[in-house]
């Protein structure tokens, strides 16, 4: 779990994660931030990967609404999920993802929707909104 002393690491990792990846520069890592501070925001479910002293990863949680004509579902959604580019590959998003969505799960939330990779997240479970 992220403590205050890992805060910078943090953003510096996901800045790192997704520099120039969609657009020149990112802003993911000020995301991080401002989540932190955000009503929504999940700390007990977000999660970091630390190997050998290093930020090497992390997911964030939040809690989020889907309306539906009248109805309103309480739901949750991650983002960022940031892993340092020496580190891509390597299964540490997927270790992430799969044992916060245990977490999420064991604490009674019935649905996670995304904004993400299509071609990375079904894989985990996920399914795209066309199906």
């Amino acid at each position: 779990m992220e403590t205050m002393d890992d805060w910078y690491n943090v953003e510096l990792m996901t800045q790192h994660a997704f520099w120039n990846k969609h657009h020149l520069g990112c802003d993911e890592h000020y995301l991080v931030h401002k989540l932190r501070q955000h009503k929504d925001y999940l700390p007990e479910i977000s999660r970091i990967a630390v190997k050998d002293g290093e930020v090497i990863g992390c997911i964030m949680y939040s809690t989020a609404r889907v309306v539906d004509g009248a109805f309103t579902h309480e739901i949750i959604t991650f983002g960022p999920l940031s892993v340092h580019p020496k580190w891509q590959g390597c299964g540490v998003g997927e270790l992430l993802l799969r044992e916060t969505m245990k977490l999420a799960a064991d604490k009674g939330y019935k649905g996670i929707v995304i904004f993400g990779e299509p071609d990375y997240y079904p894989r985990m479970g996920f399914k795209t909104c066309d199906h």
